[in-house]
């Protein structure tokens, strides 16, 4: 009797274990788009300026369209996923806000700002910029997550493994394969 109840307390615990890495990646996604859709705080910010020129005025909201973005929005399973876990980080404006700080003050941003048209590729090398060398190094978001769960540290590559996949099975055609 012992031995099945231990192996039932094993199963529940892996099952949480892969349900917390899951909601970690949901977390990290909703954190990716909602630094997409700063873009447009930060143009209504800057055009309440005093006196906004004419490039404020008409800002380049390039990223606010990002594909894989947009798509990401639209997907139904991402979207209860989102409500299931209630993932908000508007709670904390400040942070997503200094997030977009950061990015604009790159290189590879304006690049990106700067190409013509969006493609595919640019899409997603933009979202797996702001992942890998904004948000996995910075160290409010490392101290949020670490905060919420208690094995970060070991789960992370696994979540950072999720992430990589859902950009590399992202398709043009709009859609994305199974979140998961």
């Amino acid at each position: 009797m012992t031995e099945k109840k231990d192996t039932v307390s094993s199963q529940k615990t892996l099952m949480q274990s892969i349900d917390n890495v899951y909601e970690m990646y949901i977390r990290m996604l909703a954190l990716l788009v909602d630094v997409t859709d700063y873009t447009a705080n930060d143009a209504i910010e800057r055009a309440n300026k005093y006196l906004p020129t004419a490039e404020v005025l008409s800002p380049n909201q390039k990223l606010l369209h990002n594909k894989f973005a947009v798509v990401l929005k639209q997907n139904p399973e991402y979207s209860a996923a989102v409500n299931k876990y209630q993932v908000n980080w508007h709670s904390d404006p400040e942070l997503v806000k200094s997030i977009f700080i950061k990015l604009k003050d790159t290189k590879e941003y304006a690049a990106y700002l700067a190409e013509e048209d969006e493609t595919l590729e640019s899409s997603k090398e933009m979202i797996k910029f702001i992942f890998r060398k904004i948000l996995l190094k910075n160290q409010n978001i490392i101290q949020a997550f670490e905060d919420r769960f208690i094995n970060w540290p070991v789960d992370r590559e696994v979540m950072q493994g999720m992430i990589a996949k859902t950009l590399k099975n992202f398709t043009f055609e709009g859609t994305l394969s199974k979140i998961n």
